[in-house]
């Protein structure tokens, strides 16, 4: 899939907010080239969904979205449930869980955010390099802003992702990995952002049960993981 003339506009507008970012995070092979791929990946796909998630996430209140934020991750079965879920049953499960809506023009889910985010606060203790402690307190604030295609916000927490992931696959993969050149190891990063870190371990696990001893080398994914997808679009992206 090539991306459109509007995606490419788009990414071409945040190249130099996304190089900022990789800089200031400053983690091993996080680029500016894999955050744009990641949220041209996800910017190429809005559509009037995303629309109606934004008014009504954003309609919630800093304490609303921290108590389900709670309520949700302790709650196992209905993390399972919305995953394997038909759309109907999915949207229902959405519309009453803000923390599970995914937003703005990463699709950035609101709970993977509020992770990411302590996350980083137990990293950064002291620091801030990307300035966005200030969400800690303000929930309203960070679901509005990552909403926003016009905030630096979801560049920033786009990199934070693919930090996760390289952390992940430097340790899973890590002969592998050190293999890969740039672009391939953009697009298997991408596709963790895509997947998350659930779904990259079960099939670490899988093929370290199913293959003892062999070297595990993750590859982009296609389709909707978007790895190939970034691939296809590399050389427009750099």
């Amino acid at each position: 899939m090539t991306f459109s003339t509007s995606t490419l506009d788009y990414i071409k507008q945040q190249a130099e907010k996304a190089k900022e970012i990789a800089r200031a995070l400053g983690a091993p092979d996080v680029t500016a080239q894999g955050i744009l791929g990641a949220i041209g990946e996800e910017y190429e796909s809005l559509g009037i969904e995303e629309v109606v998630q934004k008014a009504r996430v954003n309609s919630y209140s800093h304490e609303e979205i921290k108590a389900n934020y709670e309520k949700v991750a302790a709650d196992a079965q209905l993390l399972k449930d919305v995953v394997n879920a038909n759309k109907f049953d999915k949207g229902i499960i959405k519309w009453n869980n803000p923390a599970l809506n995914d937003v703005g023009p990463g699709n950035i889910k609101i709970m993977t955010a509020i992770e990411l985010l302590n996350n980083y606060n137990n990293s950064n203790p002291v620091a801030d390099p990307l300035g966005i402690k200030g969400y800690n307190q303000d929930y309203k604030a960070l679901v509005g802003d990552l909403s926003d295609e016009n905030n630096v916000l979801s560049l920033k927490f786009a990199a934070l992702m693919l930090q996760e992931a390289q952390q992940f696959y430097s340790t899973r993969a890590s002969s592998a990995w050190s293999t890969y050149d740039q672009d391939t190891q953009d697009a298997v990063l991408i596709t963790y952002y895509n997947n998350g870190k659930e779904w990259a371990t079960e099939r670490a696990d899988k093929f370290a049960a199913e293959s003892p001893g062999a070297l595990y080398a993750p590859k982009p994914g296609g389709g909707v993981s978007g790895g190939e997808v970034y691939l296809e679009n590399a050389e427009q992206i750099k």
